[in-house]
């Protein structure tokens, strides 16, 4: 596909997803998706633009923010927890703190070190939740290899002095945050039921939602939900779409796919042991999140697929794979800055379905 110097915008002509040539595209499906042009999100070219996309949904926070304090008289705060030796933590934390900022959130992050034990976390997070000045609680989860690297120092923190597997490590720090103060969805019964609600439409026991907004997902699912319905164009174009998430993360992969078969979107949830040369093929949509580098080859995809790269540091689809797509996110630049606005986006969702409850 052939980009062109002018946006669609202002062009009026449209991004061609898949062309008429490719004969494995069922008759039914379009050719051409249009970009959408409403609300906030344009997409003119098949790079995606993350921090363009992302500002324009910081631009509406901020107003929404402006409005919240001329009502309360009161700054909105996030409490933030992070593993000091986890280095992406670190960057993450920094970079949400700055969107923060721009739009005018009190976003106060305290280091932890893994080594302090689990009932250290537990104390600051508890503590958040009873301080009524905190609107939100999260903890950045730190990647398995560096908690493992604490693993000596945290048994001998812990009273019966066992090793906690990183992900009960996890679920435990998840589970304590005040369901009202959960602002990136981390507790698991947020999970579960999100995925039983997508098994009552999926099994046409219920219909399928039209929105996300009486859901609360981890942000960087629900930037990924965005994006696909950014690039398809509509709601009405990506249920055309099959779609493979690739990766069970709980943060990622799990609520995405749940995400998208609640909007009656055709998802398959897979892994990076799935025989992924032989499936991959028969997407029009690939989202990947495994945290595996270099995992997807131009030759494990069709010709005019959307994929969404949620990798870090590293992307997770081959260079190759870019000339051959209709639409891709880069890495960096892509997801990530999608993610920290979507988080920002959640506190207001957060408050909404709280008031509902």
């Amino acid at each position: 596909m052939k980009s062109t110097n002018s946006s669609p915008a202002t062009s009026g002509q449209p991004i061609v997803l898949f062309q008429a040539s490719d004969r494995r595209e069922p008759p039914t499906m379009s050719s051409q998706v249009i970009a959408r042009q409403s609300g906030f999100n344009q997409i003119a070219e098949r790079k995606f633009d993350g921090r363009a996309f992302a500002q324009n949904k910081l631009d509406l926070v901020r107003r929404r923010v402006l409005n919240w304090q001329k009502n309360h008289h009161r700054p909105l705060v996030i409490a933030s927890f992070y593993p000091k030796e986890d280095t992406a933590s670190v960057i993450y934390t920094r970079l949400k703190r700055e969107d923060a900022m721009l739009v005018g959130v009190e976003y106060q992050s305290v280091g932890l070190s893994l080594s302090d034990g689990r009932h250290t976390w537990l104390r600051h997070i508890m503590s958040a939740n009873q301080d009524k000045k905190v609107h939100a609680v999260m903890v950045q989860k730190p990647a398995a290899q560096a908690y493992q690297q604490h693993w000596e120092k945290i048994s001998q923190l812990e009273p019966d002095g066992n090793k906690l597997p990183f992900s009960s490590w996890w679920q435990n720090l998840a589970e304590a945050i005040a369901p009202e103060k959960d602002i990136d969805g981390l507790a698991p019964m947020t999970l579960f039921k999100l995925e039983k609600e997508a098994e009552r439409v999926a099994a046409g026991r219920r219909p399928a939602a039209t929105s996300l907004h009486n859901f609360l997902l981890p942000a960087t699912a629900q930037a990924v939900i965005d994006i696909c319905l950014a690039a398809a164009g509509s709601l009405a174009n990506l249920r055309q779409f099959k779609v493979a998430v690739i990766g069970r993360s709980v943060i990622v992969g799990r609520p995405a796919a749940a995400g998208l078969q609640l909007l009656g979107v055709k998802t398959d949830l897979l892994s990076s042991q799935s025989n992924l040369a032989k499936k991959l093929s028969d997407y029009q949509v690939i989202i990947s999140a495994t945290g595996k580098s270099g995992l997807i080859s131009a030759q494990m995809i069709r010709a005019n697929s959307i994929l969404i790269d949620v990798g870090a540091p590293k992307p997770e689809f081959q260079s190759d794979c870019y000339t051959k797509a209709a639409f891709y996110t880069p890495v960096p630049n892509g997801v990530g800055p999608v993610t920290r606005a979507c988080l920002l986006e959640n506190l207001f969702k957060l408050q909404t379905l709280n008031l509902n409850s």
